[in-house]
């Protein structure tokens, strides 16, 4: 599936209606991302190896969560690639800049 919109709303069939709020997305979000962080510390520092297709699932859960956020607020995962990519090519017109990330004006 190449197209975020259409897998945004492919994502909204596996939504318990019990959990479709934004507390529940922002604390997927914040799981998923934990667990993505468990296996860097985990790769860094105990010597693991990252196996990339457990990665790959966790990447997945934490996208499902952020396109369901986005779906709760009426916001299409397009706009908000877009506005993301904006917001970028805004603050690091040449690409990133070590002294422009310190001094950012917003």
């Amino acid at each position: 599936m190449k197209d975020i919109d259409e897998f945004q709303l492919t994502c909204r069939r596996t939504v318990n209606p019990a959990g479709d709020c934004f507390e529940n997305y922002a604390f997927g979000l914040a799981g998923e991302a934990g667990e993505i962080a468990d296996m860097i510390k985990k790769a860094d520092y105990q010597g693991h190896f990252i196996n990339t297709e457990e990665l790959n699932k966790e990447i997945g859960d934490l996208v499902w969560y952020a396109c369901n956020m986005a779906y709760k607020a009426g916001i299409n995962m397009s706009e908000v690639l877009d506005c993301n990519i904006t917001k970028l090519q805004k603050r690091f017109p040449q690409g990133f800049d070590p002294t422009r990330s310190r001094n950012r004006v917003e």
